[in-house]
């Protein structure tokens, strides 16, 4: 707790010191907002209407504060991002990174064919590091499909947004397992198998290059598990086994990483990051990623 309390006071300082030099241009743009209408209504009330260029030179210079105010609290969300999250993630994870304005890179998504390219595409907040040994990457991802009507106007939709997790494991897959949500748009590479539960046939697709595999690792347990993951269905779920990674994707429409610089840092705060971290060891848990079942000498082989 003491920890804790001294990180948070740290960290308290450094947004103040960086918040109070941003806020002076919030102040002088409504300066300029309170001068520009009372000169305006001086000048109507006069009738000085020779007078009315400077009301809108003060109007410019008031847009200008506020560009700089706006611009300035992005910047320093940004570097308060970058020195608040490695603080924290250290004390959870060992050789861990923190990388604000990038993430996990849509080539290495689209190499997987688990879901439709997308026309535009973002990403932000990754992370690297290792928890228990295990090598792990994730960002937040945003997949938008752009499309033009008849008469040429163009619009824009977001068909999967949330995190994108990368675990990397001691042995290499020698097939394919695809677990995909219905409703995501995918692709038909890889033959379609079911189940025997209704109830995750209703809910997934299961791809694969070869059924062992897939229920190698598909347990009656796991398949359950996945059920019960999310009884409010408000996660778009994507799982892959590929050469030695295993992607999972849980798109939810949240900034799991916002920063709001105006807000104070609290113990509250850092609570709430490290509930969003615990989804990390949460899904280690889940396959048992971090266990013996897919080293190299064990009977999983013989799917290979």
């Amino acid at each position: 707790m003491a920890r804790d309390l001294e990180l948070v006071t740290k960290l308290e300082d450094i947004r103040k010191t960086k918040f109070a030099k941003i806020q002076v241009h919030k102040i002088m743009a409504l300066s300029c907002f309170i001068l520009f209408l009372i000169s305006l209504i001086i000048i109507f009330s006069l009738r000085i209407f020779n007078l009315i260029f400077l009301i809108f030179g003060m109007l410019f210079i008031c847009g200008v504060f506020l560009a700089l105010y706006f611009g300035g609290k992005k910047k320093v969300s940004q570097e308060l991002k970058e020195i608040f999250y490695p603080l924290v993630l250290q004390n959870f994870f060992t050789n861990v990174a923190y990388i604000s304005r990038l993430g996990i890179s849509l080539q290495r998504i689209n190499a997987l064919n688990v879901i439709k390219r997308p026309d535009d595409f973002k990403h932000e907040d990754y992370i690297k590091g290792e928890y228990q040994g295990l090598q792990f990457e994730m960002s937040e991802v945003e997949f938008i499909e752009v499309t033009t009507d008849s008469e040429g106007n163009t619009s824009s939709s977001t068909y999967f947004r949330g995190r994108w997790f990368i675990f990397k494991i001691n042995n290499v897959f020698h097939n394919t397992l695809k677990v995909i949500e219905r409703g995501i748009p995918s692709f038909n590479d890889l033959k379609e198998v079911k189940s025997e539960s209704i109830d995750f046939n209703k809910k997934y697709r299961i791809k694969t290059t070869n059924t062992d595999f897939a229920f190698f690792i598909l347990t009656p347990k796991i398949m359950q598990r996945l059920l019960d993951m999310d009884p409010l269905k408000k996660n778009k779920e994507i799982y892959c086994f590929s050469n030695n990674e295993v992607h999972i994707a849980l798109g939810d429409n949240k900034d799991h990483f916002e920063f709001v610089v105006s807000k104070p840092i609290t113990l509250e705060s850092i609570e709430l990051l490290i509930k969003e971290l615990d989804i990390i060891p949460e899904l280690i848990e889940l396959f048992s990623l971090n266990s013996n079942k897919f080293d190299i000498d064990n009977k999983y082989e013989k799917y290979n």
